[in-house]
């Protein structure tokens, strides 16, 4: 078995989405490939995206580097050259460096040298290997020493910098800790300076001011607030990402669940003292003032802890103590025209021709960032809003309207995840993705994408919402969409739905002890969109229309689905903390009843539910991929019509306390691509996992034995990493069907070795860590 904290892919090979952070340029000798496996594999783990290639191709009579490497050179922030002896003998890591050098200057673009068991003098002489191998390149290429003289000059360049490293030869070179820890500190800075962020270093400065980041002998609280729009969430995103390499650990926090996570006293308790920066934008203070004051107020934060809260409303910081507060500005007059300049003219200066209507948007958008980016991309346009609607297709139509009603401000990852679920209906849907009716929607100006989440301006949103209620706009029963508590209960409460409802999205903070009926939902029969989040209810629930392909359903209060439910287009199946005992309230046998199929199902969450105690005949499920069945207490086994699941891809037991069997044939399977099993305490006592310790550089790893499975990757517990994520198992054979469970250290001598029916469960073995990760 061999145990690794990372599955690692060569740089070019890697197709990430993530903006390149570190371009690594060096020689494929072997000494040279050591100490560039161990830092490449050091970025990649602290989250800095990094390119390499091992160049085991050369160019032969060629002196041009290839193209797919001056793309991720000039989108880089910053360049790692390492130099050895034999660097200059490579044709492309010579014209790497001139496309390196060529940026030097850019104010946006870092350039760190190391010199890796080489004299740094002869490397910015030129002398020994390096003047050697500029005889060769000139002796072969005598009609290009043009080209030699722009290598030697590169160079000369880089090598004399005065940032860098000089790395003698050593197996385990602790200079990488001080390379990550600088680059992460480099790239902060860089990315912070965005040519669209008008007005956002000013702003940093004066903040950093009032955090005094140098004083260590308190927590300090302070507060950022702020009208809608004023960019404060953005601008605490750059704030996060400037200053969080001064804290031992650092968040951003969104949402609910992320707050309760941090503010928990198992993580304090696991962060004892350390000075920790926490940035807490999107929950409703009111809601959770008494975790908020435990946290500002807990001794267990170490000094020169900052917490740093987002709000509109300065009244939500009168319940801590002492505290500060910057109000955040709105943009001056000369910054409102740059940006509205940069949308409207993709420029810095105004274009003649266009003085009335410059000074009539900013007056009307008074200072507002997102008001002036809408309305400089209307001008860019030359078009109204209204127009623009028209102008979209069908498709591109619904999804404005679906932004519109109900996920403006919405992780763009999480809509586009939906939306894929609940348009993929044809195969036009399946060929013409969500992503593109959304990219058409951007491109109208009718939205726009900041940090990752949607933002929709007021207005923008109000024209969607009234294209819905236009037709009948005191009649929500006839609207396609419905987003409002008070429209959907009289919906529901007077049972006057119709046949034109399609979506019901409604995510309350609080229900306020208001409830809706379920019987409601029954004359919705063309419903194919449906979330509720906190929303409670009564009576009991029918019918579900048959054209549902998303439902999401926060604490579900009932035992089961309704047996007339078919789940013919259901693609997304999402229950979290339900009152399910089982999917349906019948029992199906071995015989599954056709119109009880999923056909189309690729998710199903049952997460925290924790009266749930049997799942479905798994052969209804054709297609699924993922499975989630996090702290189903009372879950004992798993149906062995499991093993049929061909698609399946992630399967989360965590915390199944009960859980004691699982079909053998399910670690088999070859889809399947993560098993979580951590928390599964009587599941370990039954294939009898011995736990054993071993001390590694002064750190504690805990690992559970288990037996090779087919290139499965099994999570658990584990201590070793600082942040203490999850450790991947990597393993090659079955698991058998385990056995009701007996105490740990019950038939000692058994406990070692156990055949039955030719498969064994042995004890654990020595780990292996992967050599491409260094221990730090």
């Amino acid at each position: 078995m061999k145990v690794i904290e990372e599955s690692f892919v060569i740089g070019p090979s890697s197709s990430s989405s993530r903006p390149i952070h570190v371009y690594l340029s060096f020689k494929g000798d072997d000494e040279t490939c050591r100490f560039t496996d161990m830092l490449w594999a050091a970025l990649e783990t602290d989250d800095l995206n990094t390119f390499w290639d091992d160049k085991k191709l050369e160019p032969g009579d060629s002196i041009s580097l290839p193209r797919h490497f001056l793309k991720p050179i000039r989108q880089s922030n910053i360049s790692i050259v390492v130099f050895s002896k034999n660097y200059a003998s490579s044709i492309w890591c010579l014209e790497e460096l001139s496309e390196i050098a060529a940026r030097i200057h850019e104010p946006r673009y870092t350039v760190f040298p190391i010199f890796c068991d080489v004299d740094p003098s002869e490397i910015q002489n030129q002398s020994n290997s390096f003047e050697k191998a500029f005889a060769q390149h000139e002796q072969r290429f005598p009609t290009n020493l043009c080209k030699a003289h722009i290598w030697r000059s590169a160079i000369n360049q880089v090598a004399n910098l005065s940032a860098g490293w000089d790395v003698p030869y050593d197996p385990y070179p602790r200079v990488i800790d001080d390379i990550v820890i600088e680059v992460k500190k480099k790239v902060r800075q860089l990315e912070y300076v965005d040519a669209d962020l008008v007005g956002m270093p000013s702003r940093v400065r004066e903040i950093e001011k009032l955090l005094e980041l140098g004083m260590n002998d308190e927590v300090r609280m302070l507060g950022i607030c702020g009208m809608g729009g004023a960019g404060k969430t953005t601008f605490a995103r750059v704030l996060h990402d400037r200053i969080s390499h001064h804290f031992y650990a650092s968040h951003f926090i969104i949402n609910a669940s992320e707050f309760h996570k941090v503010a928990s006293q198992e993580y304090l308790k696991n962060n004892i003292l350390e000075n920790i920066l926490v940035v807490i934008d999107g929950i409703r203070l009111p809601l959770y003032v008494n975790q908020m004051i435990s946290l500002v107020n807990s001794n267990m934060l170490g000094g020169g802890s900052r917490i740093i809260i987002v709000t509109r409303d300065e009244g939500d910081l009168k319940w801590f103590g002492k505290h500060y507060i910057y109000r955040f500005k709105l943009l001056n007059k000369d910054e409102a025209l740059q940006l509205f300049c940069k949308k409207a003219f993709k420029c810095d200066f105004p274009v003649r021709g266009y003085e009335e209507q410059i000074d009539s948007a900013l007056q009307y958008a008074s200072g507002l960032p997102l008001a002036i980016v809408i309305l400089g991309h209307f001008l860019y346009n030359s078009r109204g809003p209204q127009k623009h609607f028209d102008e979209m297709d069908h498709k591109c139509k619904e999804t404005f309207l679906d932004m519109a009603c109900f996920f403006n401000e919405k992780n763009i990852k999480f809509v586009e995840g939906i939306l894929d679920s609940v348009y993929r209906f044809s195969l036009d849907d399946i060929l013409r993705p969500v992503k593109y009716n959304i990219q058409v929607v951007i491109e109208k100006s009718l939205m726009a994408i900041i940090d990752q989440k949607i933002q929709m301006h007021s207005l923008v949103q109000e024209m969607g919402r009234a294209i819905v209620r236009h037709e009948f706009p005191c009649r929500p029963e006839e609207w396609s969409r419905l987003w409002d508590f008070d429209d959907i209960f009289g919906v529901m409460q007077n049972d006057t739905a119709t046949l034109k409802v399609e979506a019901i999205v409604l995510e309350l903070e609080d229900s306020q002890g208001r409830t809706l009926r379920a019987e409601g939902l029954s004359r919705m029969r063309d419903l194919r969109l449906l979330i509720f989040r906190n929303v409670k209810f009564s009576g009991v629930l029918k019918h579900l229309s048959l054209m549902l392909q998303y439902i999401s359903w926060h604490q579900y209060p009932f035992t089961s689905l309704p047996s007339s439910f078919h789940p013919f287009y259901l693609a997304e199946l999402v229950l979290p903390d339900s009152r399910v005992t089982s999917i349906w309230d019948d029992d199906e046998g071995k015989v599954v009843k056709r119109w009880k199929r999923f056909y189309r199902l690729r998710n199903m969450n049952l997460s925290g539910s924790k009266d749930l105690i049997k799942l479905p005949n798994f052969e209804s499920l054709p297609i699924l991929q993922r499975l989630e069945l996090e702290g189903c207490s009372k879950l004992s086994q798993l149906d062995s019509s499991m093993a049929s699941l061909s698609t399946l891809e992630f399967l989360n037991l965590r915390n199944c306390s009960n859980l004691v069997s699982i079909p053998n044939d399910l670690f088999s399977l070859s889809s399947l691509k993560m098993l979580n099993l951590a928390g599964c305490s009587k599941f370990a006592y039954c294939l009898k996992f011995l736990p054993f310790d071993a001390v590694l550089g002064g750190r504690k790893i805990i690992q559970q034995s288990f037996l090779p499975c087919k290139r499965k990757t099994l999570w658990f517990e584990s201590q070793f990493c600082r942040k203490q994520s999850l450790r991947r198992v990597k393993n090659g054979e079955k698991l058998k069907r385990s056995q009701p469970p007996r105490p740990p250290g019950e038939n000692a001598a058994e406990d070692q070795t156990e055949e039955d029916e030719g498969v064994s469960v042995k004890g654990a073995a020595a780990p292996k860590l992967s050599r491409s990760k260094p221990v730090r």
